[in-house]
C-alpha cells in the first residue's frame, strides 16, 4: 500500500487506493473486531496537548499502556518527540519514540514494536515526509493490522490524516489537495477547518469521481476531536469555538452537517 495523491481531475490516481477503500468498506459491515476483547479505536485529535493525551490513554482502557511515538511529519526532531512525550507524561512509563527518517532501521523490529503497542501516536507536520517514511519501512499493513487488533491509533493534523483513506493536505509546493493515508478509517478527512484555505475541502469533495471512494468525510477545526470505536464516531470538544462537520455523499451531492459544543452528538 502506498500513500498517493488524488489527481486534480478528481479521479482516483491508482487502483491501489481503490483497493484500500473497498477493504475499508468491508470493515464497516458490523462484523466484530478480530480481537473481540479490544474494539477498533482511533482518535483524530484536536491538538497535541496533555488533555488529549489523558483522554487517549483513558480511551485505551489500559493502565500504563505501551505508547509508540512517530514524529516523522516533524522531521523526527528532538523537539517534536519531547512534545509528544509531554502529552503522555504521568500516564505511562512505557513510552518509546521511534525515528523513521534515519538510515538503517531494522524493519522486522519496527513491525514488532507496532504489533506490541497499546497506543500509536503520530504528530503533526508534513504528511509527505510521513508517507515516504512509512512506505520505505513497509508499515501501512502492520499499522492497519494493529488497529484491527485493538491498538488505539491517534494523531493530530498530518498525524490524523495518515489513519484515513485520504486527507486534505497542504503540500510543500503550496498546493492543497488530497493525499492518501493507510486506510484504517474509511473516511476522507480535513484538519484545521477553521482556516479559509483548509475550507477548500468542501469544493474538493465535489470534484471527486470514481466508484469505491468513501461516502463519508469529516472536517475538524482545532479544538474538535473524533473518537472512533468500531467505526462509530464520538465528537469531543476542547474549545467553545470548535466545530466538527460531517459530510455524507448522496448520489453526486455531499450533504453537510455541523456540530458544535452546544450541540455535540455521536454518529
Amino acid at each position: 500500500m502506498k500513500f498517493l495523491s488524488y489527481g486534480r481531475n478528481g479521479r482516483i490516481a491508482t487502483g491501489l487506493l481503490a483497493a484500500v477503500v473497498m477493504l475499508c468498506s468491508c470493515r464497516q459491515s458490523g462484523l466484530p473486531s478480530p480481537d473481540a476483547a479490544r474494539p477498533r479505536r482511533a482518535v483524530l485529535a484536536w491538538g497535541a496537548d496533555a488533555e488529549i493525551g489523558r483522554q487517549i490513554v483513558a480511551f485505551s482502557g489500559i493502565a500504563n499502556p505501551r505508547i509508540l511515538l512517530f514524529c516523522a511529519p516533524a522531521g523526527d526532531s528532538e523537539a517534536a518527540f519531547a512534545g509528544a512525550r509531554a502529552m503522555f507524561a504521568g500516564q505511562s512509563d512505557r513510552i518509546e519514540a521511534v525515528p523513521l527518517l534515519a538510515a538503517g532501521i531494522a524493519l522486522a523490529e519496527l513491525r514488532e514494536k507496532v504489533a506490541g503497542a497499546d497506543i500509536i501516536w503520530v504528530c503533526g507536520g508534513m504528511t509527505e515526509w510521513l508517507a515516504g517514511a512509512w512506505e520505505r519501512a513497509a508499515l501501512p499493513d502492520a499499522l492497519r493490522d494493529a488497529y484491527e487488533h485493538g491498538t488505539v491509533v491517534a494523531g493530530y493534523s498530518a498525524g490524523a490524516i495518515c489513519w484515513t483513506v485520504a486527507g486534505y493536505n497542504d503540500f510543500a509546493d503550496g498546493r492543497f489537495d488530497l493525499i492518501a493515508g493507510c486506510g484504517a478509517l474509511p473516511i476522507l478527512f480535513c484538519p484545521h477547518y477553521q482556516d479559509a484555505v483548509w475550507a477548500g475541502f468542501d469544493e474538493r469533495l465535489e470534484q471527486i469521481e470514481g466508484a469505491g471512494t468513501p461516502a463519508v468525510a469529516w472536517a475538524l477545526t482545532d479544538g474538535a476531536a473524533l473518537f472512533f470505536t468500531d467505526g462509530r464516531a464520538e465528537i469531543r470538544f476542547n474549545s467553545p469555538a470548535a466545530r466538527a462537520c460531517r459530510f455524507e455523499r448522496d448520489g453526486a451531492v455531499w450533504k453537510k452537517r455541523e456540530f458544535s459544543p452546544v450541540r455535540p452528538e455521536a454518529e
